[in-house]
């Protein structure tokens, strides 16, 4: 079994961390390699990582069995985005401060690795979104994908925004509000959560539709079907709103444009153990976030 590494290198420690997971895998028989692009900043930093396995990530991924994230919920969603359609599972080792998609704590490292070795380990497959803007002259504008939400909204904070939604090409409202998001199962436990939308099990295919701040009484979220299409536009008088993809990057768009959000064709598989259950799990996370704050 051969393991790619994709370490955060801005954590603390990660130097101990990376070559805790080489020793453990050494000893369980199991080969690794850690992708060159992480090379140039781990020699800046003075960084020795896996024995000096690098290796590109395009000669990685034909013989790569799972992917090793070490870092956070972005690093993990960033790992996951990189293998997106190359049925890679990702296994993420939590040095987050919650780690909502992260299933190995450090101190279970041991533990975990046998029931990788073991086989004794299940997959997850999540659901990611594809979006794309539609110009004026026909010509489709491809987004990148997904994992967490679609957010629509001003590039400044605070000023109220008109969003038109429609879902399969019916309007549906109007929006006056902060703006609109448009999130996965994977999603819905952040952003989409603190908006008053629904929690949903990682592997829900289903897409949510929340509000941000609205104006009226218009707050209420809406559970879309797996193939559903929504569209966003806004009326004349909105010269130009946001669609920020994960948090990360973010693609103007115009009243005379359209932006279309949907469910991608692939499915991106977690690995996760069967001794956890999502809501057993997600809960004291969310509890530990809040005495975090206050500690």
């Amino acid at each position: 079994m051969r393991i790619g590494i994709f370490p955060n290198l801005s954590k603390p420690n990660i130097e101990k961390h990376v070559a805790a997971v080489c020793t453990r895998l050494r000893s369980e028989g199991m080969e690794y390699v850690i992708s060159d692009s992480y090379r140039a900043e781990a020699e800046e930093r003075g960084y020795t990582l896996c024995d000096g396995n690098w290796l590109p990530l395009a000669e990685m991924l034909p013989t790569m069995d799972m992917a090793f994230s070490l870092g956070g919920d972005g690093t993990i969603i960033a790992v996951a985005k990189q293998l997106h359609r190359h049925r890679i599972p990702v296994c993420g080792i939590n040095l987050g401060e919650l780690g909502f998609l992260n299933v190995v704590e450090p101190e279970d490292l041991d533990r975990r690795l046998a029931e990788i070795k073991a086989g004794e380990y299940e997959l997850c497959e999540r659901s990611v979104l594809g979006s794309c803007i539609l110009h004026e002259d026909g010509r489709q504008e491809e987004l990148p994908i997904a994992m967490n939400e679609v957010v629509i909204g001003r590039s400044r904070p605070g000023r109220m925004a008109r969003l038109r939604l429609y879902i399969n090409d019916v309007f549906v409202e109007e929006y006056p509000s902060d703006g609109i998001i448009v999130t996965t199962a994977t999603g819905s436990s952040g952003y989409a959560m603190s908006c008053g939308g629904p929690i949903m099990h990682p592997s829900s295919t289903n897409i949510v539709v929340v509000p941000i701040c609205p104006h009226l009484l218009k707050n209420s979220p809406i559970l879309l079907a797996p193939d559903d299409v929504v569209t966003i536009t806004m009326p004349e008088r909105e010269k130009h709103l946001y669609a920020s993809i994960d948090g990360n990057e973010s693609f103007c768009f115009t009243h005379q444009k359209k932006l279309k959000i949907y469910r991608d064709a692939e499915t991106i598989p977690f690995v996760y153990f069967r001794d956890q259950r999502f809501f057993r799990l997600l809960f004291p996370k969310l509890t530990k976030s809040i005495y975090h704050a206050v500690s």
